[in-house]
């Protein structure tokens, strides 16, 4: 066979694969996508230490979104999540109006986190279920009453159905956050607020 004809062959291949090379690359550095939290499966609850007693709160309009990258591990690295302080409560109205004052709700009507990364520190975020999830590092952002700092926490990661479910506990210490320590007559309320949350992100279909 003449190098003529090899040359023939070797450009007739570049010309057949290049498309689907192209394509590949394509889909290799695509972005990611935004996907929304579904409000009606996530939550965020707390626990109030009070000197006469303990109260339960829970934030109740989260909204936000995720990026997705069905090619990534794990497939979610970033998030943006709101908290309204308008969707704060405590069960209770009189407290509820008491801790809106305390926020600051009308000059930093809402917290937020943002998700800077997350790390996969047992199991496989692909296949984990609610009955054998994974489990996962997690860093970002939290914003409240206008001030940010560091929030991180270990969390279980598990898909269920066209959802992804990240959920775990940390910790909120409001000092840090500007806001005074509540001393009312006999009640004495705590700074370390125990936070315990799931958040659920609705796949592309």
């Amino acid at each position: 066979m003449s190098a003529f004809h090899n040359r023939s062959i070797l450009r007739f291949l570049r010309i057949l694969l290049l498309p689907g090379a192209l394509a590949w690359a394509g889909w290799a550095t695509a972005a990611p996508v935004s996907i929304p939290v579904d409000s009606s499966k996530s939550y965020v609850k707390f626990v109030g230490d009070s000197f006469l007693h303990d109260f339960h709160g829970a934030e109740t309009r989260i909204t936000g979104s995720a990026d997705w990258d069905g090619a990534g591990i794990p497939s979610i690295q970033k998030a943006s999540l709101v908290f309204p302080v308008a969707g704060v409560t405590t069960f209770h109205k009189k407290r509820d109006e008491e801790m809106f004052h305390w926020l600051h709700a009308k000059l930093h009507p809402q917290a937020s986190f943002q998700c800077e990364g997350i790390r996969v520190l047992s199991g496989d975020c692909a296949t984990a279920t609610a009955q054998a999830p994974a489990r996962v590092a997690i860093s970002g952002t939290f914003e409240l009453n206008g001030v940010r700092q560091p929030l991180n926490s270990n969390a279980l990661w598990w898909r269920e159905g066209s959802r992804i479910l990240v959920s775990g506990k940390t910790t909120v210490d409001t000092l840090q956050y500007g806001l005074p320590q509540i001393k009312k007559a006999f009640m004495t309320v705590g700074t370390t607020i125990p936070i315990d949350y799931r958040f659920a992100f609705v796949l592309p279909q």
